[in-house]
């Protein structure tokens, strides 16, 4: 709560306070890194003399953990982001080198990750009775590429394809083909 001023006849109490304005000021907190470092020991068994060799869990296999994965997943996504781009900003924003192989690989991991739910996105759209369908023009790293939409009152399944052609719709609707008339209004399942 910020009060009044003195008014300027120096008085400094004011009756009836309303709110006037709200004012927000944002910041980011800082960004501090956390690297958690193993050392793996090894060594023989006082026993059998066999070597034995200490491992970290499963959970740290990439070296990258699931909230950085996701940013970087989330930036190379945003108008098809170099992995350069990623690189650069990994470097000056948040403080670390990165490799651009470990980038693809972290994109690779979370393109595996949605793959069943854009699936299923898709699958849903080829099951309901009526679809609009459209494309647009995609620029893909300078390349002209299409995306394809099919949309209805349930879903949405977007699909970015090489062509603007009769292929590129028929990938689009799948198995949605049995039998479709076009309308003014979309396109219409009729067997």
């Amino acid at each position: 709560m910020v009060p009044p001023s003195p008014c300027i006849c120096c008085c400094h109490t004011f009756t009836e306070l309303r709110p006037y304005h709200t004012h927000q000021h944002i910041e980011l907190p800082e960004i501090v890194m956390t690297v958690i470092h193993f050392t793996l020991y090894r060594g023989k068994c006082n026993a059998c003399g066999k070597t034995g060799k200490g491992y970290f869990s499963e959970t740290f296999q990439t070296g990258f953990g699931p909230r950085l994965c996701a940013l970087v997943a989330e930036i190379g996504g945003i108008d098809g982001n170099s992995r350069q781009t990623i690189q650069s900003f990994c470097s000056s924003v948040l403080g670390f080198n990165i490799s651009l192989g470990a980038i693809q690989e972290i994109i690779d991991r979370a393109s595996g990750a949605i793959l069943p739910h854009y699936e299923a996105i898709r699958d849903k759209a080829r099951s309901v009775a009526v679809n609009h369908i459209d494309e647009t023009a995609w620029k893909n790293s300078g390349k002209l590429d299409w995306l394809w939409v099919m949309a209805s009152s349930v879903v949405a399944f977007f699909m970015i394809h090489t062509n603007r052609s009769r292929a590129a719709f028929e990938a689009l609707i799948g198995s949605w083909t049995a039998s479709w008339s076009a309308s003014a209004t979309g396109f219409t399942r009729t067997g």
